[in-house]
């Protein structure tokens, strides 16, 4: 005569196996499902421990490989991958020529506009965009990178005051490094080092602070 099971161990049994989550911590009751009808697994001793889980065959799990993969995702870019060279060292080159050995004379944005129409790497259209002081044109680029590109310019951060490539244009804010309090400044960058720029005069990049860098783009 065979005996069943005594319902002791079969109580203490489901409990070790039922009560705690993979980390050791109780299931949220939130998160426990009935179980669902299907056969029983008999486990060893002849205990019943609820409906049998299909485990799906090894090479189902994992990502795929082979030409089922499709191509390797590209690398991520960094913040000057698309920096024109070629157009910054046009551009710095330009604005040395016109200013190199100019007294200072209060109109740094309209030095950086001619040397930027004159160096020809704008496209036209759209041209220049004129505003009444840097500052203003600084914010105007910050806000529309979209008509920036056109132009052939990004907005980068993070380069500080001496990684900034050359033919890069940079906008010092109202006040910033003693700078006009109405209308900043904004220059050219016309060394590898960073440390030269024009706009209507030619002087040294300011390291008290980093300024708003615009590098020229390809097109």
């Amino acid at each position: 005569m065979r005996c069943a099971p005594h319902l002791a161990i079969v109580a203490v049994f489901a409990s070790a196996l039922g009560c705690v989550g993979d980390l050791g911590v109780p299931d949220d009751p939130q998160d426990e499902v009935p179980d669902a009808p299907g056969e029983s697994v008999a486990l060893d001793g002849g205990i019943s421990q609820g409906p049998a889980v299909e485990i799906p065959p090894a090479e189902d799990a994992g990502a795929e490989t082979g030409a089922d993969a499709g191509p390797p995702a590209p690398p991520p870019k960094g913040p000057l991958d698309d920096y024109d060279a070629a157009r910054g060292k046009t551009l710095a080159d330009k604005a040395m020529a016109m200013w190199s050995g100019k007294k200072a004379g209060g109109k740094c944005l309209m030095g950086v506009r001619m040397s930027a129409e004159a160096s020809g790497i704008l496209p036209t259209p759209p041209g220049w965009t004129r505003f009444a002081g840097a500052y203003q044109w600084g914010e105007w680029a910050n806000a529309h990178p979209a008509d920036l590109k056109k132009i052939g310019f990004r907005r980068v951060i993070g380069l500080g005051a001496r990684g900034i490539p050359r033919g890069s244009v940079i906008v010092w804010q109202r006040g910033q490094c003693g700078y006009s309090k109405t209308w900043g400044h904004i220059e050219i960058v016309v060394d590898t080092a960073s440390s030269k720029a024009c706009s209507d005069y030619c002087g040294s990049v300011k390291t008290c602070a980093e300024p708003w860098t615009y590098i020229p783009t390809k097109l």
